[in-house]
């Protein structure tokens, strides 16, 4: 079993491709594999990931038979075929610098958090001059017990600074949005609301290329389609925050827990995990009792009908997979 898995999600971008695969290559820790994730390119990219797959064991290739219009699905392909315990995710377009994965697995063992955030650079084409991106909120090594402590590391709504607990995330049912833009804001909220520890690095762990001529989703900020899926995002981050809210956590094989949150004395649920209804703002008429249902690959989906006309925007595709 390998020690991490680096999902590089993919769309048409043959050409920046091998760039971002090589950086995890190369990276100081040996005992990783690559998923390349393709969101069903119809340009070279296909020949060029199986070419990558060819050349390296370490490397899979898992191409969708349809575009999904989004980052978030090719995301959660990657998470369900992840075959090491901890999990993080690449953009086709952008590098990890040599040290990430070792550095953020030393850290996420030495620690016990459920994911280890670190500092993400912007680098700058064609000079080469990286600047970090919120510097404040990575400036000190630390351990955070829970959002409530630090409420400011909101602002860190990136999915790709981070090295996650793959079983955190499957036994929690955590999954990127797939139809929306934006869909690392709605994932990282849930995220700190589920997460009870989590820890904070100061050195860089992801190089966020800026092209001069950047087609980013998260650029886009003239076009009013890209500001309504802004305002999407932040309306389904703000319902799950809301959902969550103030609660206690069930200990494992605990009972009398739970009864500030649901009102039971007698729930047993899996450590971390909420007991009582849950209704997911993702799913309309579809409630969880006690601990949520798990499906026999041993990764939970959600299921029911989308919730609200907000959630079920138009299918799309664009020129680049990046949601930041």
């Amino acid at each position: 079993m390998p020690d991490c898995t680096v999902v590089v999600i993919t769309y048409n971008d043959a050409e920046r491709l091998p760039r971002a695969v090589r950086s995890v290559l190369r990276q100081s820790l040996r005992d990783l594999e690559v998923i390349i994730s393709d969101d069903a390119s119809t340009d070279g990219t296909p020949e060029v990931a199986r070419r990558l797959a060819e050349a390296d064991p370490r490397v899979r290739y898992l191409r969708r038979p349809h575009n999904s219009g989004g980052c978030g699905a090719p995301r959660n392909d990657g998470i369900d075929a992840a075959a090491a315990p901890y999990v993080m995710f690449l953009d086709s377009d952008d590098e990890l610098p040599r040290h990430a994965c070792k550095s953020l697995l030393t850290e996420i063992e030495r620690t016990g958090a459920d994911f280890v955030s670190g500092q993400i650079s912007r680098l700058f084409e064609p000079s080469g001059r990286l600047r970090p991106y919120y510097p404040s909120l990575f400036a000190r090594r630390r351990v955070v017990e829970g959002i409530r402590q630090e409420p400011e590391l909101f602002l860190d709504s990136f999915s790709t600074n981070k090295l996650y607990d793959v079983e955190f995330l499957r036994e929690h049912v955590l999954r990127f949005p797939e139809d929306i833009h934006y869909e690392d804001h709605v994932f990282a909220a849930e995220l700190y609301a589920l997460a009870r520890r989590f820890a904070v690095v100061p050195w860089t762990v992801y190089h966020w290329h800026r092209a001069p001529t950047n087609d980013s989703i998260s650029l886009s900020i003239d076009d009013l389609a890209n500001v309504r899926q802004r305002v999407i995002a932040a309306r389904l981050s703000d319902d799950l925050l809301r959902e969550h809210g103030p609660r206690t956590w069930c200990r494992t094989g605990s009972t009398g827990s739970c009864a500030r949150t649901c009102g039971s004395t007698s729930t047993r649920c899996r450590c971390g995990t909420r007991c009582g209804s849950r209704s997911s703002p993702r799913s309309s008429g579809r409630t969880w009792r006690s601990c949520p249902p798990r499906s026999s690959s041993g990764s939970a989906r959600w299921t029911g009908s989308a919730a609200g006309s907000s959630w079920t925007t138009a299918s799309r595709t664009c020129a680049s997979r990046r949601a930041r």
